[in-house]
């Protein structure tokens, strides 16, 4: 696994040891998220040719969101709306000021390291929930309300989710998760129960976070049906990303959809209205956020989602599955 730096984190390329992800927060350990060994020999044979491609055993851990997260919390938006008019450092803003509800995830510091503190805020990604009762007048809301409508009116069902967004009385959670490309999904089910706990902690002090439905707008790609072959390009899941290529297939594009964040595709399947939309024309990169696909033969998309929250809790419940055997 290469942890090599990226956006907002100056943490260089080191092997970190340990086995167990010990999360600092009230919700207990988050174990074995990952554990991957290189081969020794393997290893010489790479430095020695120069590959930059090195596995390590990697921990990480779940902390409480603070101000310096801000910057990592930012780029990480930033790959999920690209060119779309969202004020991302307003959303970050409001993420890192709710420090109670939502986690951030990091590499905890080798206890050799002489490198500088400023590399403990590397954010590698965050999972929160943020009320859009409680920050309907922010701007960024306001931005999210405008990209929400629009894009369901030209790709999909509006009146019924823009109905719902502006009902003052039906509370809507707005559910984001963002994280590295390399970032293992294993550690989805332990961020996301531990989310499903603070809610219920975060209900009792504020009723605001008695969420009636949650929203959630995550990447995903499409495949591409050429036109010449009339054959559907198939890629794994798995695929490593070249930074920066673009699809360059011409062709129809499949109903099949493959998710950046693969338990989104249980969410996918018990939400209410799902609305996915084209970013093609805009340059998406693998540095953090970006799905682990080779642009050939697949198309860069957003998919918006609304489902109740009853159904957002049954998905949760059902990520640790998703993962058993991985």
């Amino acid at each position: 696994l290469i942890m090599d730096g990226g956006v907002g984190c100056s943490r260089k390329r080191q092997k970190i040891k340990g086995k167990e992800v010990e999360d600092k927060r009230r919700h207990g350990p988050v174990e074995d998220i990952i554990q991957r060994q290189s081969d020794d020999d393997d290893s010489e044979d790479n430095s020695s040719d120069g590959d930059p491609g090195i596995e390590v055993q990697v921990e990480f851990e779940a902390r409480q969101v603070h101000a310096g997260d801000f910057q990592g919390v930012t780029s990480l938006l930033q790959q999920l709306f690209l060119k779309e008019s969202v004020d991302t450092a307003d959303v970050a803003n409001l993420i890192v000021a709710q420090s109670t509800v939502g986690s951030v995830i990091k590499s905890p510091a080798d206890e050799d390291s002489e490198e500088d503190d400023d590399d403990d805020d590397c954010v590698f990604g965050f999972l929160t929930i943020l009320s859009l009762q409680q920050h309907k007048l922010k701007g960024c809301i306001g931005d999210l309300y405008r990209l929400v409508e629009n894009k369901c009116a030209t790709f999909g069902e509006s009146v019924e989710m823009s109905a719902t967004l502006a009902d003052d009385s039906v509370s809507v959670g707005w559910v984001i998760s963002e994280r590295f490309v390399n970032i293992p999904h294993q550690i989805a089910a332990p961020l996301y129960m531990n989310l499903s706990k603070e809610i219920e902690r975060a209900k009792r002090k504020d009723k605001r976070f008695d969420f009636e439905y949650c929203l959630i707008i995550c990447k995903c790609y499409k495949g591409i049906q050429s036109h010449a072959t009339g054959k559907k390009k198939k890629r794994s899941r798995n695929a490593k990303p070249r930074a920066g290529r673009e699809p360059t297939d011409v062709g129809a594009v499949t109903g099949e959809v493959i998710y950046c964040n693969a338990e989104d595709e249980l969410f996918s399947q018990v939400a209410e209205i799902v609305v996915c939309f084209p970013v093609t024309a805009e340059k998406d990169t693998a540095l953090t956020g970006e799905c682990s696909c080779e642009g050939e033969g697949l198309r860069p998309y957003r998919t918006i989602m609304l489902l109740r929250a009853s159904q957002f809790a049954s998905a949760v419940s059902r990520i640790d599955s998703l993962f058993a055997g991985d």
